[in-house]
């Protein structure tokens, strides 16, 4: 058995991986790919809450992508009901107050927080998005994504135009 077919052999033991098109391989394959270009291009090879918190703060006024727009949209959609977070919020979390973006306040507390503001500026709509992605990507690198793989298509979609516009206009 070659290497790629050994890879492919282990990887059905993931929960859903076998109903996962062969377009939802390619997406988290690009993803898993180009994050690392984006934490270099964007983040100072540092990806966590305060450099992504740094990154929004950066862009200012300046246009930004549709595509952050778009995703903000649908992120507020698929993990709130109003001014409540769903089930799916908590496990995109996973419980997560250790890793600090401000003083004191964990990613869960500031996706709340910018989610559910009333009119969000530019940079809370950045942090957002990317924060997302963040804890989208880890839980995917780290399996706990691995439970629902096969309802992520859209997650990583809006991810991956997302990072990769970031990562063109840098």
């Amino acid at each position: 058995m070659n290497l790629i077919s050994q890879t492919e052999h282990n990887l059905r033991s993931i929960p859903g991986y076998g109903q996962l098109t062969r377009w939802d391989k390619a997406l988290l394959r690009s993803f898993a790919v180009a994050w690392p270009l984006f934490e270099e291009r964007c983040l100072n090879r540092r990806a966590n809450a305060a450099s992504i918190a740094d990154f929004s703060e950066q862009q200012g006024n300046a246009p930004v992508p549709s595509s952050i727009h778009r995703a903000f949209a649908y992120f507020k959609n698929r993990y709130f009901e109003g001014q409540f977070c769903v089930e799916r919020f908590h496990a995109l979390c996973h419980g997560r107050v250790g890793d600090e973006p401000q003083q004191g306040v964990g990613i869960q507390e500031t996706l709340e927080e910018l989610f559910n503001a009333d009119d969000p500026d530019l940079k809370a709509t950045v942090q957002a998005v990317l924060l997302t992605i963040y804890r989208l990507r880890n839980n995917l690198l780290h399996g706990n994504k691995y439970d629902g793989i096969a309802n992520q298509r859209e997650n990583f979609s809006h991810s991956l135009r997302v990072i990769n516009a970031l990562i063109e206009r840098e």
